[in-house]
């Protein structure tokens, strides 16, 4: 068993995290009382997937998110040149 959360048996890419679960004994007890050492596993695994979780945002949806704003910001200001200079307001168009 130690071999195997040791991740030397049967390797993982991301390895093991032990949890145990609350018994029906325990669930009565506020979550407080009831993590105690062998309940300890559970903040690990928590830590870790949003760990995993930040890391696939930043190396996969943050540069295509870059890349299409950049590319819309691109497509906006070609058709602000197209439209050419803003015409200015002559001074006798005001209305009094």
């Amino acid at each position: 068993m130690i071999d195997i959360l040791a991740n030397r048996s049967i390797p993982l890419k991301l390895g093991y995290v032990p949890v145990v679960n609350r018994s029906h004994r325990l669930s009565t007890l506020p979550m407080g009382e009831a993590l105690q050492p062998q309940f300890c596993g559970t903040p690990f695994l928590v830590r870790k997937i949003n760990a995993i979780l930040k890391a696939y945002i930043q190396n996969s949806l943050v540069p295509n998110i870059t890349a299409s704003i950049t590319q819309q910001r691109e497509h906006v200001v070609a058709e602000l040149y197209a439209l050419g200079d803003p015409v200015a307001k002559a001074e006798h168009s005001k209305v009094s």
